[in-house]
């Protein structure tokens, strides 16, 4: 398996963020016996707030577990020698009923024998990094202070619905559709993290960032624009801006996005 397993890997990973490491519940178990596969997932997960601890075989995996040390395991399915995934899975779901456990296979009767297995969250390879970092962030019960995030959008209905996918995530949030409404904004409440549009009214997307940037020098931008040329939108970072993403574009990349920069 081939780094073609993670399509979107290159555009995410490069405009990623690390951030601090998180508390130790995020530490996820991975079994693969390609060691390729192993690495990525784990450039993957690492900048979203998980701990990834990688096993060759199930063997290994079954030496180091304990049943209080992970959120979730991922496992594949194929595997050389006398257990293969599926087993692996029953062995861990007696040791920890309750641990949440992903199945991922590019077999598709090898995920179905795993659904008959009473595994119902399966994975398909390839995969892109957004729908695995989505999948194991619905299935891990992680733990989190809740953040604060402002949107200065004057697209209402846009602005609503990133507003509903922020809430689900738990974070608290705040809208504005005013450039200089949301800086003023922000420098009342310090953020988390602000989402800035580039065309506003009031004060200019640009013009934002570059305050944003001198006044709360803590504060992650992510900046969001569909109607100037993506070479103009890069140049967000040189106003300030941590990250950029094009309109239009998904739940899950905005998710991804918005977890790599804040948790």
């Amino acid at each position: 398996m081939t780094q073609e397993v993670f399509s979107l890997s290159a555009n995410i990973l490069s405009h990623m963020t690390i951030p601090e490491k998180e508390e130790p519940e995020r530490r996820v178990l991975i079994v693969d016996d390609e060691a390729s596969v192993l690495r990525l997932i784990e450039r993957i997960l690492r900048p979203v707030g998980f701990e990834p601890e990688t096993f060759g075989s199930p063997a290994e995996a079954l030496l180091a577990f304990e049943a209080d040390r992970y959120v979730l395991a991922l496992l594949d399915i194929e595997s050389p020698g006398g257990m293969d995934g599926i087993a692996l899975a029953e062995e861990l779901r007696a040791r920890a009923p309750g641990l949440p456990i992903v199945m991922m296979s590019g077999n598709e009767e090898r995920l179905a024998q795993a659904r008959q297995a009473g595994f119902e969250d399966v994975l398909p390879k390839p995969f892109s990094p957004a729908q695995l970092v989505a999948l194991l962030c619905s299935r891990a019960a992680v733990k989190k202070a809740a953040k604060s995030v402002l949107v200065i959008e004057d697209d209402f209905t846009l602005s609503t619905l990133l507003s509903e996918f922020l809430q689900a995530e738990g974070y608290v949030v705040s809208c504005t559709a005013d450039g200089g409404e949301g800086l003023s904004s922000a420098m009342e409440n310090s953020p988390a993290l602000a989402i800035v549009d580039i065309m506003l009214p009031g004060r200019h997307g640009f013009e934002v960032c570059r305050c944003l940037r001198r006044g709360l020098s803590g504060v992650k931008i992510l900046v969001i624009s569909g109607k100037i040329p993506r070479t103009d939108l890069a140049k967000a970072v040189e106003y300030g801006a941590d990250k950029f993403l094009m309109k239009p574009f998904s739940q899950t990349d905005f998710l991804v996005e918005v977890r790599a920069l804040i948790g």
